[in-house]
């Protein structure tokens, strides 16, 4: 059987520099994995949080916003291999529809809309390419994984001081795999900072090769420390779990953002 469509075919990249460094645009993550865990949050925390009238936070529940918080391992990318955490808020712009129907709408389709308040990196280059091109919140800091029998630990520490800001616990679960000859069935993330007052649209496409989770359980743990870098997350009062994801085994792309 011949291979399925990678999600790289057709794509075509064009050379760009991240200051000092020659790279390539979009962006092509040939491996990666990442443990997803999805909450429960206070909305007026998270509102309090959007740079801009146009993003507003979608209401899962009645005061209640969802809030994302991804630990991604990039093992081959064209800026090399880096580790990075997200905290993001899931969003509405310039959409009307109820939030929890269009959160719904997002699951069906697989089309997810965030705005990233917090993405902490552990390489120059990745942290440059961030800064310049997105005006992603992006920070350096140590982000450490290791195994611990069926659980994999993910650590954020401060790069200077070496003080914990914030870790997750995440179970490694049993996980369905794409079948040879399938072709790519991506997922797709928009996040939308805002660069020069303007909001941009950026969109991510991810193939998850490997995946397994589950919904209104146990298996994602996190917990944040007293450090300034850490308030952002206290701010928001997560509450109970509502989904996690793991998927050891993923393929992306990141494409330059665009003005809305």
């Amino acid at each position: 059987m011949k291979p399925g469509r990678s999600i790289f075919d057709g794509v075509s990249q064009r050379p760009i520099m991240i200051r000092q460094w020659p790279s390539l645009s979009p962006l092509f993550y040939r491996d990666l994995s990442m443990m997803q865990g999805i909450f429960l949050a206070d909305l007026n925390a998270a509102r309090s949080l959007m740079p801009s009238e146009l993003i507003r936070p979608a209401m899962g529940l009645p005061a209640k916003a969802l809030v994302a918080i991804n630990c991604f391992e990039y093992k081959d990318t064209d800026v090399g291999p880096y580790n990075e955490v997200s905290v993001s808020v899931a969003v509405q712009v310039h959409d009307s529809t109820p939030g929890p129907l269009a959160i719904a709408r997002s699951r069906l389709q697989r089309i997810y809309h965030g705005h990233v308040l917090a993405l902490p990196v552990n390489t120059e280059i990745s942290l440059a390419g961030g800064l310049d091109y997105f005006n992603y919140p992006k920070f350096m800091a140590e982000i450490v994984f290791a195994d611990e029998g069926a659980w994999r630990t993910c650590v954020v520490s401060d790069v200077d001081t070496g003080e914990r800001i914030f870790s997750v616990r995440a179970r490694r679960l049993p996980t369905s795999r794409r079948r040879a000859g399938e072709d790519a069935n991506p997922s797709v993330y928009f996040s939308y900072p805002v660069k020069d007052g303007q909001v941009l649209k950026a969109r991510l496409e991810m193939d998850e090769l490997e995946k397994g989770g589950g919904f209104f359980g146990k298996g994602f743990e996190f917990s944040a420390s007293d450090h300034p870098r850490a308030q952002i997350l206290h701010s928001l009062h997560p509450g109970p779990l509502l989904e996690y994801v793991y998927a050891p085994r993923c393929q992306a792309v990141l494409y330059e953002p665009e003005s809305i």
